[in-house]
């Protein structure tokens, strides 16, 4: 695994941690400013949307990420894996299991990284019990 693939999974990491805490701060500082962010339902956010959903709408109990693959290309990596969460819907209690394929591009900013776009795709869907 190369410095880059490294350093890159580990920002995936913050980014899953920084949902979780409902940090929207430290998410702001991995994303960038033109993010398109498209859910496994198909709706697509912004930025700002994205983020007024973390713990305005939405808050993240577990998040679990497998199968990663990253792929490095000049300044730009295409990081794609299995995705495994559960969210609750704070309007209504509702707890959701969320299983699905995610397509992530990652662009380098300088010295670091930042997503510019996450896609995800269902795999399965089903109500947590």
């Amino acid at each position: 695994m190369t410095a880059e693939t490294t350093a890159l999974l580990a920002l995936e990491t913050q980014r899953c941690n920084a949902l979780m805490e409902g940090d929207r701060a430290a998410l702001a500082a991995l994303l960038r400013d033109d993010l398109v962010h498209v859910h496994m339902n198909g709706k697509a956010d912004d930025l700002a949307t994205y983020l007024d959903g973390v713990g305005g709408r939405y808050r993240f109990h577990n998040i679990r990420r497998s199968d990663m693959v990253v792929r490095v290309i000049g300044d730009c990596a295409v990081m794609t894996g299995v995705l495994d969460q559960e969210l609750e819907i704070l309007a209504t209690g509702e707890r959701r299991q969320m299983h699905g394929f995610v397509t992530q591009t990652w662009h380098r900013e300088g010295e670091g990284w930042r997503q510019g776009t996450c896609h995800v795709a269902p795999l399965t869907y089903q109500p947590a019990s």
